[in-house]
């Protein structure tokens, strides 16, 4: 949507605006930023990136550790990695680049993100930040808080051809065993109707 619609990032790290001349009628031009040694153009590609350099009180640049920056804030903080926020001397750097007290470092014994160095924010939001999930089930605290009066559930199962062939022989196996036993005492209780009836029948006399 960024790329598509030209829209211009808050930070200016997409485009930023040139003024060749100030008049009342002046033109604002809009210019493409480019990344990775001028290889990557913003206006071409939304996905350009390289490492983030800052300018110390003393010193050449700085490379911040695993910490990119792009055309898209967002994009290049998915694929950065947290760790600076770990590392006490980095953060000392950022704080004086800012001129602000300096920051305690996180435990990297207290994540499960690791290692730190490489593990990049787009895969720690794809675990939505969760370092640890507990999941505690009480039935009986359920049944004591909501007393319901009738408890039910529905199972719903997908079509499964094993299953249905195992209830067909089932059902089968069942018929089977039934026949045998009643289909013998049919003939039994036949049988023995048909006989009383044939003792019952006395002959006609001739006249």
């Amino acid at each position: 949507m960024y790329s598509r619609n030209g829209l211009v990032s808050s930070l200016t790290t997409n485009w930023y605006p040139i003024i060749f001349n100030e008049t009342s009628s002046g033109s604002i031009y809009m210019q493409a930023h480019k990344y990775n040694l001028s290889s990557c153009n913003c206006a071409t590609s939304s996905t350009c990136m390289e490492p983030m350099t800052l300018e110390l009180h003393s010193g050449p640049k700085w490379v911040v550790p695993g910490m990119m920056i792009g055309c898209l804030p967002f994009e290049t903080m998915l694929q950065s990695t947290a760790e600076c926020i770990y590392d006490q001397n980095c953060l000392n750097n950022i704080s004086q680049k800012l001129a602000t007290e300096s920051f305690l470092p996180l435990s990297a014994s207290r994540t499960r993100f690791k290692p730190i160095n490489t593990q990049k924010f787009q895969s720690i939001a794809d675990e939505l930040f969760i370092e640890d999930w507990r999941v505690y089930v009480s039935y009986e605290n359920y049944f004591n808080s909501c007393q319901p009066s009738i408890c039910s559930y529905t199972l719903w199962k997908r079509f499964n051809i094993s299953n249905s062939f195992s209830i067909l022989l089932t059902i089968y196996s069942g018929l089977c065993i039934l026949l045998e036993i009643f289909i013998p005492l049919g003939f039994k209780f036949v049988r023995k109707y048909l006989c009383r009836r044939n003792g019952r029948t006395r002959p006609m006399a001739n006249s």
